[in-house]
């Protein structure tokens, strides 16, 4: 029989006496010796060391995505746009018709998500409300549009109620 490793015809020498080696070298498909084994070891250390780098890899852009997505949500530009949304479309999720008086929590849905469209992350035209259920189920997933055709009487009546508002505030 030859050694996988080398290629070289295995050889039992019956006086070594390094206590477990024959039993190493059997664990690890018929070696000829002690170099093939650690020969072997070595590779097997060096893939466990690529999948540590990449998983450590991964960890890192994930952390950096959680950091952007932090700045995102925290920026001056989408607080404005998720108010003008928020106005617009009624405070009223578009799927469920839930509202914060029901007990909702109301989210500005990206329509095509930030992760795969990340150029239209600010663009009004791919936004939409959605209750926090609906969101998550949702994910990112999915790219439906639940945007009624048409702006129905609540909207118009919360978008007067935002101009009160904002006239008592001045």
């Amino acid at each position: 029989m030859n050694c996988k490793v080398c290629g070289k015809e295995i050889v039992k020498d019956p006086g070594a006496k390094l206590p477990g080696l024959e039993e190493a070298i059997q664990k690890y498909r018929q070696m000829c010796g002690i170099r093939c084994l650690y020969r072997t070891i070595d590779r097997e250390i060096e893939e466990i060391a690529k999948y540590v780098r990449a998983k450590e890899t991964w960890r890192k852009l994930r952390e950096e995505d959680a950091r952007k997505s932090k700045e995102f949500f925290a920026s001056k530009e989408w607080r404005e746009l998720r108010y003008r949304v928020l106005s617009s479309q009624g405070r009223v999720c578009t799927l469920c018709g839930a509202t914060k008086e029901s007990g909702a929590m109301l989210h500005v849905d990206h329509i095509k998500p930030r992760s795969k469209f990340p150029d239209l992350w600010l663009e009004e035209s791919n936004l939409q409300v959605l209750c926090e259920d609906c969101n998550l189920g949702k994910s990112n997933k999915y790219f439906h549009d639940h945007r009624p055709k048409y702006i129905p009487e609540y909207v118009e009546r919360f978008v007067k109620e935002d101009e009160q508002e904002e006239s008592c505030q001045h």
